[in-house]
């Protein structure tokens, strides 16, 4: 009994494959909320009120928000395989001392964006081959 239970957890453990590394398609990334944990290369530093930047891309058209650290964020985007850009974002316009520069050092990374990966299920942003911005789910 216990070595067909085992038989039959290695057989479904062999069908699953988890995502592979690589550009994610778009129903991978749109409608789901993204948390900043990395910006160019360094843990991505609290927020005024100690939640994460976020990033969310609608499903239903191609606008972006998200909160930068202080303000919350909105704008456009345009997702064509492993590319991805932003169009100029709008922002609220409160002032936090304390996040300016993770607000300031998030929104310039977004500007920057040319494209997307997923590695182990963590949306990276790229500018050129280099990694500017790391989220988890």
């Amino acid at each position: 009994m216990r070595r067909t239970a085992l038989l039959a957890l290695l057989t479904l453990a062999a069908c699953h494959h988890p995502p592979p590394d690589g550009p994610a398609p778009a129903e991978a990334l749109v409608g789901k909320e993204w948390l900043l944990v990395e910006l160019n290369g360094k843990m991505a530093p609290p927020a005024a009120n100690r939640n994460h930047a976020s990033l969310l891309l609608a499903a239903d058209s191609n606008t972006v928000s998200g909160y930068a650290g202080c303000n919350q964020f909105t704008g456009t985007y345009t997702l064509a395989g492993a590319s991805l850009t932003f169009g100029p974002l709008a922002m609220t316009r409160m002032y936090c001392e304390s996040a300016q520069a993770l607000e300031d050092d998030y929104t310039k990374a977004l500007a920057a964006t040319t494209g997307q990966r997923l590695v182990n299920g963590r949306l990276e942003l790229l500018a050129g081959t280099t990694m500017v911005a790391r989220f988890k789910r």
